[in-house]
């Protein structure tokens, strides 16, 4: 019986193609704020994606990134013997919705699901799942080539609720 099922297994394997590929890559970075069961902390945001266009059509497109997320002081020169800077780092998967507004110009907006790593005291380090959304605008500076401006809001759904806020500048690369 377990032949016959690795055999089948097999053959389906064999015959299904899936042409899922990597439409675009991103990177950006910008400011904004963090916070978990704290006050809100300005901080610098760094952010890496993929994107993919599996499953939807040509307009939806499925991206993976992580986000990570800083106390903006970490960055300026001062005395750093035992002190500790607040952070925070998601993972996310979401859904994004483009739209062309004009030739060279369009607006992005993505929901979908997050895992937050809270770092925002020195004792404290949860992973809890979360939703995240983004909107965008930007120019399409070259036929592969995209820079745009956007917002990306994460919100952590247990222990501490972790919230990230970052307005970021991103550069979009198109395969």
């Amino acid at each position: 019986m377990k032949i016959i099922k690795l055999y089948l297994i097999c053959i389906i394997l064999s015959t299904t193609t899936i042409y899922a590929q990597i439409t675009k890559i991103g990177v950006g970075a910008g400011g904004g704020t963090i916070k978990g069961n704290s006050a809100s902390v300005g901080s610098f945001s760094g952010v890496l994606f993929v994107d993919t266009d599996i499953l939807f059509p040509d307009y939806i497109n499925i991206r993976g990134g992580i986000l990570f997320s800083k106390k903006v002081e970490f960055f300026l020169p001062e005395n750093r013997k035992g002190r500790y800077y607040p952070f925070i780092k998601s993972f996310y998967l979401k859904a994004i919705m483009e739209q062309s507004l004009y030739e060279l110009t369009y607006i992005e907006e993505g929901i979908g699901l997050a895992a937050i790593n809270d770092h925002t005291f020195s004792d404290v380090n949860f992973w809890e799942p979360g939703i995240t959304f983004s909107i965008s605008a930007g120019v399409k500076a070259t036929t592969r080539s995209r820079l745009s401006v956007g917002i990306d809001y994460g919100l952590g759904l247990t222990r501490t609720n972790a919230v990230y806020i970052s307005l970021l500048l991103l550069y979009i690369y198109q395969f």
